[in-house]
């Protein structure tokens, strides 16, 4: 950083029990005295949360991406230049501050213009740490599973009760007409994914774990790898925090003995909360969904919240966008339902969760998410694939990475006993003409298949 006037650093001394004792450095912004900000990568769920957060105080807000989407359009509507391809060099060497997000790479031509003429810049996850520490407690939601629709939960929670948080998570929320919310209550509550083990830019006074399973292999090539980031993330919170684990999860309760703070278990029929607890009635189906709504109302206990108005609120909870999000129906009337399951586990759950509302047949139509997670996890997709009437898989939503050639689509639907079509409209086709009023749809994965929601749907 070129001026410790934009920027600061503070330095936290804490201590891990059992491992070690050692400096805790988060970069946090000073964003009283930045005016210009630029967002490499605005498109991102929630890249483009935190530009309209900037917007709403009040800061000039320009940003790139390799595409236009919903979400850019969006922001372009409240004012925000938005430029379509990686070229908007003089916005980012114009800038008081950079913000990039994980994907984007050193070389990236607006990075290598904003740090020619000194610039700051500092990752999505630094800004959102940043976010946090402006309030008088952060709430971090960690995990494999459930992360987005527990932060959701919560957030319904807290606003039932009047205590008007500010939010950011990982998916959009009707509610708050986004991923973010600026409140003017105490708490900050927060999504906070381990990728690129962006959490640990994160300060939470508490903190919800879901689950943890081995996911993003192109981070953490096994399981102990994920394990241990999580262990960082929960040896950083404070003395007098406050840590909500699952009891029914192994690798969640290994966490409750290393836990600097007060760790509290919840679980579908152990543990210090379960459902029955809370009197919980939901309207979504799933028991992962009642698994998660537990979570939430556990720190919201914790919190000091009204436990019946919470529970009021979460028997009205719909969904998080892309969260067994109904979008419609098809012509012959079957539901279409937009999931963003992308791990094998997720994919289970949501077969299951459409068997639970469905009288007839349950179809898929998976989008692998990533080369280096199709090939850790093909025979457990597979697997989980089985669980469908009929399941049909696209091409691999390659995202970040290159494809080496080592795992194909057609290789899993041929696992799956499933069916390889790449072409979308080719499926939307199939299933506008197949699917009746008794069954469902699922679009799942955490590609661009939301493309097909709207093929299936339209008149």
């Amino acid at each position: 950083m070129q001026a410790l006037d934009i920027a600061h650093l503070i330095v936290v001394i804490f201590q891990r029990p059992n491992l070690y004792i050692g400096l805790r450095v988060i970069l946090l912004v000073n964003l009283e005295k930045i005016n210009r900000v630029h967002f490499i990568g605005i498109g991102g769920i929630s890249m483009s949360g935190l530009a309209e957060w900037l917007v709403q105080r009040g800061h000039r807000v320009t940003g790139s991406d390799r595409a236009a989407s919903a979400l850019t359009r969006k922001l372009a509507a409240m004012g925000v230049k938005t430029s379509v391809g990686h070229t908007a060099v003089e916005d980012a060497a114009q800038a008081d501050l950079v913000v990039y997000s994980a994907a984007i790479a050193p070389d990236n031509p607006e990075m290598v213009a904003a740090q020619a003429v000194g610039v700051p810049h500092v990752s999505r996850a630094e800004l959102l740490g940043t976010m946090m520490a402006q309030h008088a407690y952060g709430i971090g939601v960690a995990g494999t599973h459930g992360k987005t629709t527990t932060t959701a939960m919560l957030a319904t929670a807290f606003m039932a009760c009047g205590a008007d948080p500010s939010v950011h998570l990982g998916g959009e929320l009707p509610l708050i007409g986004g991923t973010t919310r600026l409140g003017g209550g105490e708490a900050f509550i927060c999504e906070a994914d381990e990728y690129a083990y962006s959490f640990l830019k994160l300060s939470p006074k508490y903190a919800i774990i879901t689950n943890i399973e081995h996911d993003h292999p192109d981070i953490f090539p096994t399981f102990n790898d994920i394990k241990k980031a999580f262990e960082e993330f929960v040896g950083r919170l404070p003395k007098d925090g406050h840590l909500v684990v699952n009891y029914d999860d192994e690798a969640c309760m290994e966490l409750a003995k290393i836990a600097p703070c007060r760790v509290s278990a919840f679980g579908m029929e152990d543990g210090e909360y379960i459902p029955d607890d809370f009197n919980l009635q939901l309207t979504i189906p799933g028991r992962y969904n009642m698994a998660n709504a537990t979570a939430a109302m556990a720190m919201a206990h914790i919190c000091g919240l009204d436990m019946k108005k919470a529970a009021e609120a979460l028997a009205g909870f719909t969904f998080a966008k892309r969260r067994f999000e109904p979008v419609g129906t098809t012509p012959g009337g079957a539901r279409v339902i937009s999931d963003y399951a992308h791990h094998p586990t997720a994919v289970k759950a949501v077969l299951e969760a459409g068997r639970d509302v469905c009288k007839g047949r349950v179809y898929i139509i998976f989008q692998p998410h990533t080369y280096s997670r199709t090939l850790m996890f093909l025979h457990e997709y597979a697997k989980a694939l089985r669980g469908a009437d009929c399941a049909i898989v696209p091409d691999i939503w390659a995202a970040r990475e290159a494809n080496t050639g080592a795992v194909h689509s057609r290789t899993l639907a041929e696992l799956a006993g499933a069916e390889y079509e790449p072409d979308f409209e080719k499926i939307a086709a199939k299933l506008r003409c197949e699917a009746g009023q008794d069954d469902i749809i699922i679009c799942a994965g955490a590609g661009d298949n939301t493309r097909l929601c709207e093929m299936l749907i339209k008149e």
